[in-house]
């Protein structure tokens, strides 16, 4: 579904990305792990069209979108759910989720919204509370349930396990395991939760300062702790 090729970002004179490799197989889930700065959240939001590569190329299902407009990738399935949530605090928890479906042509809102509060029951519960209300984990279960909203192909998580509580972080996961095998979505996940994010994903790439170091099927960079430890800074 996803394909970058030798890509490279820049910050002014910093190259924060440099000569990526990476794909996304539809349905599964793709971790790609790394200390702070390792350059993760720059590669999101690059692909999102957030931000603009000096060099290389971004395929979504073959179609080129390096270059594309962020709102018209979005458009096409490719949603990010950002580091730190970015959920609109002043609004309700209906209204944020009623916020991400603005483009959507389709008259199954309603019926999604029954899915995302089976998902998420205390979603359903809290769905007049305002969202700067909410717990830390209430706040996270908001952003992925507004990026659903806007029906995905390709959903983009940036550690979504910043800053929640172990026992909170683990339902989160488990969720992430219900959307892939329920919704048939494809999940791309930023985290620095590097076991637990292994756990639950097909495939993982490591990152230190803006270049892949290692690769593999998940199960098998699960067992390669040292190397883990390593570009964690463990």
């Amino acid at each position: 579904m996803l394909k970058i090729r030798d890509l490279y970002v820049n910050y002014g004179y910093v190259q924060a990305v440099k000569g990526l490799n990476l794909e996304a197989k539809t349905g599964n889930i793709t971790v790609l792990i790394g200390s702070n700065g390792a350059g993760k959240t720059t590669t999101l939001k690059t692909i999102s069209g957030l931000l603009k590569p000096s060099n290389g190329e971004i395929y979504f299902n073959t179609q080129r979108i390096d270059g594309i407009p962020a709102y018209k990738i979005s458009r096409m399935g490719v949603i990010l759910c950002p580091e730190r949530r970015g959920i609109f605090s002043s609004l309700s928890v209906i209204e944020n989720l009623r916020a991400a479906t603005y483009s959507r042509k389709d008259k199954k809102i309603k019926q999604d919204l029954e899915k995302i509060f089976e998902l998420f029951p205390i979603l359903a519960e809290r769905r007049k509370q305002a969202a700067g209300t909410l717990s830390g984990g209430e706040q996270q279960m908001l952003a992925i349930a507004r990026a659903l909203m806007a029906k995905p192909k390709l959903l983009m998580l940036d550690e979504p396990s910043l800053g929640l509580a172990p026992k909170i972080v683990n339902e989160i996961f488990d969720t992430l395991l219900k959307i892939k095998e329920q919704d048939l979505i494809t999940i791309l996940l930023v985290e620095q939760n590097a076991f637990l994010s292994l756990e639950i994903a097909d495939y993982a790439y490591v990152m230190k300062t803006g270049q892949i170091v290692s690769e593999g099927p998940a199960k098998d960079i699960m067992k390669e702790r040292e190397l883990i430890e390593k570009y964690l800074g463990g």
